[in-house]
C-alpha cells in the first residue's frame, strides 16, 4: 500500500536541468514519511526532512513556526544602544570561542558555493568515517556533506572574519557576491533535539488553540441556552410570585373538582330518570305490567 513503503514508481529519465530535490524525490513515496516525522512519541529527524523536502503543508507550517520563534529570539537578545553591542559582542564571542572549539558539534562556518557565501554547522562527529571525513555538516539550505578537520580548518583561515551566527538559509546581502544566489530564504531546525522540540511545542500550541476554540464554542451555545430559558414563562417572576401563583392554580384546581363531582352527581340522577321513563313507556307499549 501507498503507506507502507518508502519507494514508488521513478522516473527512468531526468531531464539535464532536473534539481537536487527532483533527483533525491525521483522513486520516493511521499506518503511513507509524515507517519514518521509526526509521531509525538518518537519523532523522525530524517522522515521529517524528506517530508518537508515533498512539499507538505503542515511540515512547512512547523519551519515557518521554527523561523519565526528564532527571529524572536534573536531580537531579544539585540543589545539595546550601539555603545553596549560592542561589549555584548565581545562577550558572546568569548563564550563562543570557550564553549564551542573548531570542528566541535555546534561549530559554524562559512562556505562560499557557486551561489555565494553559506552557513555550515557541524552536527555530528563520526570517527569511523572513511578517509577521515568525520565531520557531518548542514548548510544553511538543508543539504548537508561530510568534512574533515583540516577542511574545517582550512575553511577558518580563508573566512578569517568568520564569527558566531544564527544559521539562516540565505545569507545576508553583504556575503553574496553579485547578482546573489538562488537559495531560499528559511530557517530550519537542525538536529533531533531542535525538531522534537519543535514538534512538541507545536501540537502543544494547537492543543491550546483547539481548547480555545471549544471554550468560545461552549459559551456561546450557553449564552443561547441561557438567552432560551429566560424567554420561558414565568421565568421574570419572583419566588413569591410563583408561589402565589402555585396556590392560585391549586385553589383552582379544587373548585374545578368539585364541579365535577356535582356534575356527576347531577348525571347520574338524570341517568336514574331516563331509565325509569323508558322502563314505563315500554311496558306501556307492551301492554305488561311492570314489576314493582
Amino acid at each position: 500500500t501507498a503507506a507502507t513503503s518508502a519507494f514508488g514508481e521513478a522516473s527512468e529519465e531526468m531531464e539535464k536541468d532536473a534539481t537536487a530535490k527532483e533527483r533525491l524525490l525521483n522513486g520516493v513515496n511521499p506518503e511513507y514519511f509524515p507517519p514518521l516525522a509526526f509521531d509525538l512519541l518518537e519523532p523522525d529527524y530524517d522522515a521529517f526532512i524528506m517530508t518537508y523536502l515533498s512539499d507538505n503543508p503542515y511540515a512547512k507550517d512547523l519551519v515557518d513556526r521554527f523561523a519565526a520563534l528564532e527571529s524572536k529570539a534573536y531580537d531579544l537578545k539585540q543589545p539595546a544602544s550601539t555603545a553596549s553591542s560592542s561589549v555584548i559582542d565581545a562577550k558572546e564571542a568569548a563564550a563562543n570561542s570557550t564553549e564551542v572549539r573548531l570542528g566541535d558539534v555546534g561549530y559554524e562556518f562559512r562556505k562560499r558555493f557557486d551561489a555565494g557565501w553559506y552557513t555550515g554547522k557541524v552536527i555530528e562527529i563520526r570517527p569511523l568515517a572513511a578517509n577521515g571525513y568525520s565531520r557531518r555538516c548542514v548548510y544553511s539550505d538543508g543539504d548537508m556533506e561530510d568534512l574533515k578537520l583540516e577542511d574545517l580548518e582550512q575553511l577558518a583561515v580563508l573566512d578569517s572574519g568568520n564569527k558566531k551566527r544564527k544559521l539562516s538559509a540565505k545569507p545576508s546581502q553583504s556575503d553574496h557576491p553579485k547578482g546573489g544566489g538562488n537559495k531560499i530564504d528559511v530557517k530550519f531546525p537542525l538536529t533531533k533535539a531542535e525538531y522534537t522540540k519543535l514538534l512538541l511545542d507545536s501540537e502543544h500550541h494547537r492543543d491550546v488553540q483547539t481548547t480555545k476554540l471549544l471554550a468560545q464554542d461552549i459559551l456561546a451555545k450557553s449564552a443561547a441556552v441561557d438567552d432560551l430559558v429566560a424567554k420561558l414563562p414565568g421565568m421574570n417572576r419572583t419566588r413569591q410570585m410563583q408561589m402565589d401563583r402555585i396556590n392560585e392554580l391549586i385553589e383552582t384546581n379544587h373548585e374545578v373538582t368539585r364541579e365535577l363531582e356535582e356534575a356527576y352527581v347531577v348525571a347520574k340522577g338524570r341517568r336514574e330518570e331516563v331509565r325509569a321513563t323508558l322502563g314505563e313507556s315500554t311496558c306501556l307499549a307492551l301492554g305488561v305490567e311492570e314489576d314493582t
